[in-house]
């Protein structure tokens, strides 16, 4: 079954592909409402909320890494249970 042949969690995958979906949504929110906060001369405010947005953007970027890593170690794993010859007119 599909199941005994992947050797990543789906879980896992189903965390990490939310993640490359809602992430981005939240940095836009967060750096929305900093740059709001700048217009309203509240620079403290503006300044963590950059810092925030920053540190999502690299947990976005973290989270695409690990997803294509992982979808990697997938397929690899599913290829090696499951070896189909190429064909030769393709």
């Amino acid at each position: 079954t599909a199941s005994e042949k992947s050797v990543v969690p789906k879980g896992v995958l189903i965390g990490l592909a939310s993640g490359a979906v809602l992430l981005p949504v939240a940095i836009t929110l967060v750096l929305a409402t900093g740059f709001l906060f700048a217009g309203l001369q509240d620079t403290g405010a503006a300044r963590v909320l950059n810092g925030v947005g920053l540190a999502l953007g690299l947990t976005w970027a973290i989270d695409l890494i690990a997803l294509v890593i992982m979808l990697g170690f997938d397929a690899a794993r599913r290829a090696e249970l499951d070896p189909k010859e190429p064909d030769e007119g393709e």
